[in-house]
């Protein structure tokens, strides 16, 4: 099934959800369609970011090769062969992973789903991962699409769900931010 352009007036990007069952800020009691919640106007802080992830891993080296050779995150540094800090260049770090000391939990009973990185906007890009992915021999766990994303999820060293995703259509949740709670995917060919 194509992708749907969703760059049409507001009373069609409503009609589309409608078709497909998708799900809107309202539905959720998020207040109205296409407006962000400026979040606890109380709060004594506010976050501007996601800045980063944390993973315990059991082989320290076998998942630097993974995040660093596979993903190309930059290494920024590896601390006594107990932690290695990565950037994608967006802040000092996005990812640091840590060498567990203990028997870490088993996927799918942790508790993080998946770790997601934005690669692009484009097909092409997406299309360029997956041939890195093949060429690694990485495994495959799926390539979908949902209402604001076009991506490929595959499995860490450990067992960790990373998913590889573009922004084909970032004026749609831009417009409508509750777009982000509609994840029924369907399949991508790319």
């Amino acid at each position: 099934m194509p992708r749907p352009q969703l760059r049409a007036s507001s009373n069609k990007r409503r009609q589309f959800f409608a078709n497909i069952g998708g799900a809107r800020a309202h539905d959720f009691g998020l207040g109205d369609v296409g407006k962000m919640s400026p979040g606890n106007q109380a709060a004594v802080m506010k976050v501007q970011t996601l800045g980063h992830v944390v993973i315990a891993v059991r082989d320290l080296e076998r998942s630097t090769d993974f995040y660093r050779d596979i993903l190309g995150l930059g290494v920024v540094a590896i601390l006594k062969g107990r932690q290695a800090a990565f950037s994608g260049g967006g802040t000092h770090h996005e990812l640091l992973l840590l060498q567990a000391s203990d028997e870490i939990v088993e996927p799918p009973r942790q508790a993080m789903r998946h770790i997601a990185f934005k690669i692009g906007n484009d097909d092409e890009q997406l299309r360029e991962a997956l041939a890195v992915f093949k060429a690694a021999d990485v495994y495959i766990d799926r390539i979908q699409q949902t209402i604001h994303t076009h991506s490929i999820f595959v499995r860490d060293p450990d067992g960790n769900e990373v998913e590889v995703y573009i922004d084909p259509q970032p004026e749609v949740w831009r417009d409508d931010p509750a777009t982000a709670l509609n994840t029924r995917p369907w399949p991508l060919e790319l």
